[in-house]
C-alpha cells in the first residue's frame, strides 16, 4: 500500500535531528503530510475500484446521491453512456477527502461498506490541516501552533490503523457488487 511507504517515509524525515530554525517548518509540514497520504490513499483506493470495476461503477453512479440526480434524455443516452468513467472520474477528483463524513457517505454508496469510526487523532489532524493550508498553522485567534515529533509520530499511527482497517475491507469485497463482503477476511 502506497500510503505504508508515505508513511514510513514521513517517520523517517520526522527522527532527523533538526535545528531550532528548521524543524517547527519541517515538523508542521510533515503533519500535514500524513494527512494528505491518508486523502490520497482514501481517493486512490475509492477511484481504483470504482473505475475499474463496472460493477462497482454502477452500484456508486446508481447510489450516488450526485450521480443518480442527473436527468438525461433519451436522444442522448448513448452518447452519455459512452462518457459515464469521464463524468465519475470528474465527480471522484472534486470530492474532498479529507471530509471523511462525506467519504464514508460515498464508500457507503460504492461499496456497501460502513468505514471505521474515525479516531480523534484523526479528527483533530484534519482540523490542523485546516490551520496549516489555510493559516499556515495559526488558529483562528491567530495563535502559532506548533507540532512536535510524537503529534507527529501519534497521527501517523492512527492513519496507519485507520487505512489497514479499510484495506481489509476493500480486500474483502466480492467482484459481485451487490454481494455482501466476504466476512471471513475481516
Amino acid at each position: 500500500m502506497e500510503l505504508m511507504a508515505s508513511l514510513n517515509q514521513i517517520e523517517l524525515v520526522a527522527k532527523e535531528k533538526r535545528s531550532i530554525i528548521d524543524g517547527p517548518l519541517i515538523y508542521r509540514l510533515l503533519y500535514l503530510n500524513i494527512i494528505i497520504a491518508l486523502e490520497t490513499y482514501l481517493g486512490d483506493s475509492f477511484s481504483a475500484i470504482v473505475l475499474n470495476k463496472r460493477p462497482y461503477l454502477e452500484r456508486f453512479v446508481s447510489h450516488s446521491t450526485h450521480l443518480r440526480e442527473k436527468q438525461i434524455s433519451l436522444s442522448d443516452i448513448f452518447k452519455r453512456a459512452k462518457t459515464i468513467e469521464t463524468d465519475v472520474r470528474g465527480f471522484i477528483n472534486g470530492i474532498s477527502w479529507h471530509d471523511l463524513a462525506n467519504v464514508a457517505k460515498i464508500y457507503k454508496q460504492a461499496f456497501g461498506l460502513t468505514l471505521p469510526d474515525i479516531p480523534d487523532t484523526i479528527r483533530t489532524g484534519i482540523k490542523l490541516r485546516h490551520d496549516i493550508v489555510h493559516r499556515n498553522g495559526k488558529t483562528p485567534e491567530g495563535q502559532e501552533q506548533t507540532w512536535k515529533k510524537e503529534q507527529i509520530a501519534t497521527l501517523k499511527a492512527a492513519v496507519q490503523s485507520f487505512a489497514t482497517e479499510i484495506e481489509l475491507m476493500l480486500k474483502a469485497l466480492p467482484e459481485d457488487a451487490d454481494a455482501p463482503p466476504k466476512k471471513e477476511e475481516f
